[in-house]
């Protein structure tokens, strides 16, 4: 997946590496979340990247130690994404990594660590609820009254950003839900120039509009990379939907053939190709030669 090489989105930009409104935009956002009123002298922000050990070269999105107590961890997703936990874990492990030397790890008292905090910021296109919450354990195969390991990821859809408590009121998360439906009525899969009018149109809004003046280039750049990533990972999971189709009709005809249904039936049965089943039906006969 080359198409999202650049170093980062602009949701990561905006409220997190933008030297001029990064780290302000980043406090309104902690306030909206925690439903508090901080100035930036309350609060120490030290920022944390993590190597994305799942997908290629990603890194995390963000992810601030707040005041030496928190680890907050925050990531933007345009797709619903139910693995979620299971990513921040590898995060969570890594910085805890980073955060205690090996020979602290073997002490016999505790070893203090910073509290995890975990945010999922959606703002996709599918109808979800304006706040849930996504756990490791709903993954777990044996489901278990005591959680011996639990990761909960509050998810954020700031499309419903009204019905938020703190979220109404943070007004780099209003700039930045309508700056997004402003891209998307204009995308243009075909023209890679398709966002700089769209970043114009928001200008004229007053949406964004110091931070887009700015950066139009580098704004339109990251829009493109994302937008391709999003098709991209549509285009993985629809493959990897048809893969599994195709995988549970191969275990249907193996089963119809156990009882020696003919091979016209179970073509019709379970839609594969001819020449799928009659391959199938030869693998099978030959692996029983193999078996005596």
């Amino acid at each position: 997946m080359s198409n999202r090489n650049y170093k980062d989105s602009v949701f990561v930009d905006y409220f997190d590496k933008d030297e001029e409104v990064g780290q302000e935009n980043f406090l309104a956002l902690y306030n909206a979340i925690h439903q508090t009123n901080l100035k930036l002298e309350d609060l120490h922000f030290e920022g944390k990247e993590i190597d994305n050990t799942i997908y290629h070269d990603f890194r995390n999105d963000i992810c601030k130690m707040v005041n030496g107590k928190l680890f907050v961890l925050i990531e933007h997703q345009s797709t619903i994404n139910f693995n979620m936990p299971l990513r921040l874990l590898s995060y969570v492990s890594r910085l805890y990594e980073a955060y205690v030397p090996t020979p602290k790890r073997y002490y016999k008292n505790p070893v203090q660590i910073p509290t995890p905090e975990f945010y999922v910021i959606y703002n996709g296109t599918e109808n979800f609820p304006a706040v849930s919450i996504m756990r490791l354990s709903d993954s777990f195969i044996h489901k278990k009254e005591e959680k011996t390991l639990e990761i909960i990821v509050k998810v954020f859809n700031i499309i419903k950003y009204k019905e938020i408590s703190g979220f109404l009121d943070c007004k780099p998360i209003r700039e930045y839900n309508r700056f997004v439906e402003i891209m998307r009525a204009h995308y243009d899969p075909k023209n890679p120039e398709t966002f700089t009018p769209a970043i114009q149109i928001a200008i004229k809004e007053n949406v964004m509009p110091n931070y887009l003046n700015r950066k139009t280039t580098e704004v339109s750049n990251m829009l493109w990379g994302e937008y391709n990533y999003d098709e991209d990972i549509a285009a993985q999971r629809q493959e990897a939907f048809d893969e599994g189709i195709q995988q549970k009709a191969i275990e249907t005809a193996k089963n119809m053939f156990s009882n020696n249904i003919s091979l016209n039936i179970i073509a019709e049965c379970t839609g594969l190709s001819t020449e799928t089943i009659e391959q199938l039906a030869k693998e099978i006969e030959d692996s029983k030669i193999y078996i005596k």
